[in-house]
């Protein structure tokens, strides 16, 4: 056999394996059958995550002093001041709900959001209600879906809780933030 010939039964050859391997691959991934993950995510310990976002934080860190039943912190994320994110920090904590769902609470002692259209606690953001001697603003972003609820507290910080769950519910928790 010459040499060329030898080349090319060799190229064709590797060719018809490699698509013989991607066509095995594709078949078996195509036939797999659908899981559901119900293993939790592996997210750092939210109790250490919540110290360390507090020891950054230039404003303590307010966690709600009512949960629902079974509700436990899940994730904490934040993000600090720099020349890319600003000149603000932002904290995130979320919370695990029995049912599957997810409570969220965001703090920021960003002084921009007004001037920049992001406040969440804007005049004209939502209807406003009283809460525990707070106007929050309500927002329903679908029947049945989540709900937001924020403010500007006292001390400056915006507050925004988000979840879905009855209005009552998610008054209450707004109410135990302070």
């Amino acid at each position: 056999m010459n040499r060329n010939r030898k080349r090319r039964l060799l190229v064709v050859s590797g060719l018809t394996a490699f698509v013989g391997a991607v066509g095995v691959a594709v078949v078996l991934h195509v036939s797999a059958p659908a899981r559901v993950l119900t293993t939790r995510a592996n997210l750092s310990d939210p109790t250490l995550a919540l110290a360390e976002a507090q020891a950054a934080s230039p404003f303590p860190i307010k966690q709600p002093g009512y949960l629902p039943v079974g509700a436990s912190l899940e994730n904490v994320t934040w993000i600090v001041p720099d020349a890319e994110a600003g000149p603000a920090f932002s904290v995130d904590l979320w919370y695990a709900l029995p049912d599957g769902t997810r409570l969220h609470v965001w703090e920021t002692n960003n002084q921009d959001l007004i001037q920049t259209g992001k406040d969440p606690a804007a005049p004209t953001a939502g209807t406003p209600v009283e809460i525990a001697g707070v106007t929050w603003r309500i927002v329903r972003l679908l029947p049945d879906s989540t709900t937001v609820l924020s403010a500007h507290l006292a001390d400056g910080i915006t507050v925004t809780v988000n979840a879905i769950l009855d209005d009552p519910t998610l008054e209450q928790v707004a109410a135990s933030i302070d």
